[in-house]
């Protein structure tokens, strides 16, 4: 898990989708967000990734965000930070 979320601040942009689109596919796992996700704060590098971010950046980012909020997730409680995001984005 670290790799991949190291990958999110690499310079390469390609890098940084290869690791938010990675991202998004295991926060589709129930188990993945109950057992690696859960000891990492992976959403903090994702939100920092959505500034300045192009489409297919913002749509793989923010999808794998949804996932992590989910009520299930462990990462539940940045559920006002995302909505104040959203709410930031559509002003």
């Amino acid at each position: 898990m670290d790799h991949v979320v190291s990958g999110l601040e690499d310079p390469n942009t390609n890098v940084k989708l290869a690791a938010v689109k990675c991202l998004h596919s295991l926060s589709r796992s129930v188990q993945q967000l109950r057992t690696s996700f859960q000891d990492t704060a992976v959403w903090k590098p994702i939100m920092k990734l959505l500034q300045d971010a192009s489409d297919n950046m913002m749509t793989v980012a923010s999808s794998a965000l949804c996932n992590l909020l989910l009520e299930f997730s462990p990462s539940k409680e940045v559920r006002s930070i995302f909505i104040s995001l959203l709410n930031h984005l559509e002003s």
